[in-house]
């Protein structure tokens, strides 16, 4: 017997641009912080993601979508996230080095907080 472990809450039925449509889209927040929040226009934002995406696609998703100054100052030149950005799931921590292996699920928030400087 298969037993659903998702409740139809759990999913999208909306499709991200891009994925194919046989593909699951799971919904996630993400809520940026100080000057992320002014580049971003908006505090908070809530996207699809496919089914098993990790936290590194979710950013890009998101920095495509948005201006060139937001993608800079989320990912380095190589395409990885900037080591100066804090990073919390769900009020966890995730290092920028390890973006492409945490995978997300639904529900989830992604917080992003800039390098913070002064006295």
């Amino acid at each position: 017997m298969i037993r659903c472990l998702y409740t139809a809450s759990d999913r999208s039925d909306v499709r991200s641009p891009g994925t194919r449509r046989d593909e699951v889209q799971m919904k996630v927040a993400i809520q940026f912080e100080a000057q992320l929040r002014q580049v971003a226009g908006s505090g908070n934002v809530e996207i699809d993601v496919p089914d098993g995406g990790n936290l590194l696609k979710a950013l890009q998703q998101v920095a495509s979508s948005g201006s060139d100054e937001l993608r800079d100052r989320l990912f380095t030149a190589e395409g990885t996230v900037q080591p100066s950005v804090l990073v919390f799931v769900n009020d966890h921590p995730v290092s920028s080095q390890f973006a492409n292996v945490h995978v997300l699920n639904a529900g989830d928030t992604i917080l992003l907080l800039p390098p913070i400087s002064g006295g």
